[in-house]
């Protein structure tokens, strides 16, 4: 399983029959939702192409058993510069706790089927690539303490919807803000510290710059430091269609 991540629910059911595990088997059922319900397994999305409804579920992804990094064309050949948005979540310290993004990838695949490329499943260590629509494709991955977002148009980044890139922000925004709530649960933290772990930085046009939302949505114009390219705030309209509209 550490190659694919990918499980069936038979599999386990016949793991905890051993012995060591006769004490839980009986909740086995309880369980297994449970390990759904924390974003430990994950079910694997599949739809009948012809009538587009949802099949039922066989198999389960369990990203933490990950170990494969990401060896494919994808991101050179697609998630280009000419083609894909970016933006980051950006942490506080130098790495990101390795459960926290192997949990924010159950979420994504609870909610996006995983694209295939060239023959090959886009699911490793630290990274995902989901299909949202036929012309919109997602891509999560770990970088550091960034975790950076990329929408990927099929053509053209001067095509994206603006309302799905928004909704796609926002969806990640308050998953890992789940997320962050149930580690500070864990922990001890106190919850009246309401200070998120991570803020928003936005990718310039070449995706390697990055700027905080904050700087960005105040300030007229931002020039990235290696391409020397000038940004607008019309630049980040895109990640924002509430802010636009209530302006308009």
């Amino acid at each position: 399983m550490s190659g694919s991540g990918i499980i069936q629910r038979k599999d386990l059911y016949l793991i905890w029959e051993q012995k060591h595990f006769s004490k839980i088997s009986p909740y086995k059922e309880f369980i297994f939702d449970m390990l759904i319900k924390l974003d430990i397994l994950s079910e694997q999305r599949r739809y009948d192409i012809d009538t587009g409804s949802r099949l039922p579920v066989e198999n389960f992804f369990v990203p933490c058993m990950l170990t494969q990094r990401n060896y494919t064309r994808f991101m050179t050949q697609e998630c280009t510069p000419e083609k894909t948005i970016s933006l980051a979540f950006v942490f506080k310290g130098t790495i990101i706790p390795q459960d926290l993004p192997n949990r924010l990838i159950s979420a994504c695949l609870s909610m996006w089927t995983v694209k295939t490329y060239e023959g090959k499943q886009l699911l490793f260590s630290g990274f995902v690539g989901l299909s949202f629509d036929k012309a919109h494709d997602i891509v999560v991955c770990v970088e550091g303490n960034k975790i950076l977002l990329y929408i990927v148009h099929e053509t053209s980044n001067g095509l994206i919807v603006p309302d799905i890139a928004t909704g796609i922000k926002e969806c990640m925004f308050t998953t890992l803000e789940r997320i962050s709530e149930f580690y500070k649960s864990t922990v001890h933290v106190s919850s009246s510290s309401q200070k998120l772990p991570f803020h928003i930085e936005y990718a310039c046009s070449r995706l390697e710059c990055h700027t905080t939302e904050e700087a960005a949505l105040t300030t007229d114009e931002w020039i990235c430091d290696k391409h020397k390219i000038v940004h607008t705030k019309d630049n980040w309209n895109i990640w924002n269609q509430e802010q636009v509209c209530a302006v308009t």
